[in-house]
């Protein structure tokens, strides 16, 4: 039970990640 709680929290967390990695390399860009 507690695998799908840590699973649902890495997926949430590698979005807000990769959606903040994807916004630097915006600006580097720039």
């Amino acid at each position: 039970m507690i695998y799908m709680a840590l699973l649902e929290l890495y997926v949430i967390y590698g979005a807000v990640v990769l959606d903040f990695i994807e916004g630097i390399a915006e600006k580097g860009v720039e």
